[in-house]
């Protein structure tokens, strides 16, 4: 999960601080902002839905609160719906946590708990996973599964393999003039992908790449990282 960076409160031109009439009038500053992936799931959004961490049927004063706004997709912000009287604290958030400290992400798209990480961390950051259901693994079988709702996990395990892919084709123009330009190529390739976790996992022994994809995915937490671009505490715990 993409740890991302809001600003305290979008302002307008004249730099004073937007409200919202409408929570979906927050659509646009959030795409400014974080870019246009889930902010769950990681995957590129065609229409992106302006998600509420705090549902807001049960927390109506949360509506139109900037800091209550992620951006999500049809599969995470379904599945999170059934949770509607969640605890802030109890969660880890992409936009206030080191999220990609509390994941570990393996061969085939599969996602689970980071087990290094104090029981405390670890209890919240799988009751993330059961608030969004992105570690399920839906049935490939049409027979048991005929209408295939749930795509997360197998878009994913093919971001898996495209990352792992193309780091075999960095391996073979490492020295030699393409070098730049199959870089360049890489990092278009999973931005058009999403799943910049994937992406990060894959490519986790170059620094030079991480760098390259915190830089090119919008809103990505740099300050989530060190100068080798490992990942670190954004707060006390994570």
């Amino acid at each position: 999960m993409r740890p991302i960076e809001k600003s305290r409160h979008p302002r307008d031109h004249q730099q004073q601080i937007l409200t919202f009439p409408t929570y979906q009038h927050a659509r646009g500053p959030l795409l400014e902002t974080i870019g246009s992936y889930c902010s769950y799931c990681e995957r590129p959004l065609s229409n992106p839905a302006v998600e509420h961490k705090m549902c807001r049927q049960h927390h109506p004063h949360f509506e139109l609160k900037w800091n209550n706004f992620l951006l999500s997709c049809t599969n995470c912000n379904s599945t999170k719906a059934h949770h509607n009287h969640l605890v802030l604290l109890d969660c880890i958030w992409p936009d206030r946590d080191n999220t990609y400290l509390a994941f570990v992400y393996t061969a085939g798209g599969n996602i689970e708990v980071n087990s290094n990480l104090p029981t405390l961390i670890q209890e919240r950051a799988q009751r993330t996973l059961d608030m969004t259901g992105i570690h399920r693994k839906p049935s490939l079988d049409i027979a048991v599964n005929p209408t295939f709702p749930d795509q997360r996990w197998k878009k994913r395990r093919e971001a898996w393999n495209e990352a792992t892919d193309a780091r075999q084709d960095l391996q073979e123009d490492l020295g030699t003039p393409n070098e730049a330009k199959m870089k360049k190529h890489i990092i278009n390739q999973a931005k058009a992908t999403g799943y910049w976790s994937i992406w990060m996992t894959v490519f986790h022994d170059d620094p030079d790449m991480k760098k390259r994809l915190i830089d090119a995915f919008t809103g990505t937490s740099s300050t989530c990282f060190d100068a080798t671009q490992q990942p670190v505490p954004r707060r006390r715990l994570i």
